[in-house]
């Protein structure tokens, strides 16, 4: 996540100062129907852009979790099985 985050963090500040330069070209800018259309464009792209990312790694995290806690409880199964006998004695070391 750590590595990630840099350039997710870079991306949003340079979608920003695009927003901010279009923004002020757009006040000299009103009747040009070609840069209103790519300034508009670019604007729904800058809302929905982290939105989507954010559901993307939502999505990429559910399932490494999900993975992980699967092979962890298999693996579990598999060294209850191969050493069952020390996990069902009485004489463990750590009694609750």
């Amino acid at each position: 996540m750590k590595q990630n985050f840099t350039c997710f963090l870079t991306m949003i500040i340079y979608i920003t100062v695009v927003l901010t330069a279009m923004q002020v070209r757009l006040g000299k800018l009103r009747e040009n129907a070609a840069f209103n259309r790519a300034s508009y464009g670019f604007t729904v792209f800058a809302i929905l852009d982290p939105l989507i990312l954010g559901l993307f790694v939502g999505a990429t995290l559910v399932v490494l979790v999900c993975f992980n806690l699967s092979h962890a409880l298999d693996r579990r199964k598999k060294m209850r099985m191969k050493y069952g006998h020390i996990f069902d004695s009485d004489s463990t070391l750590y009694k609750h």
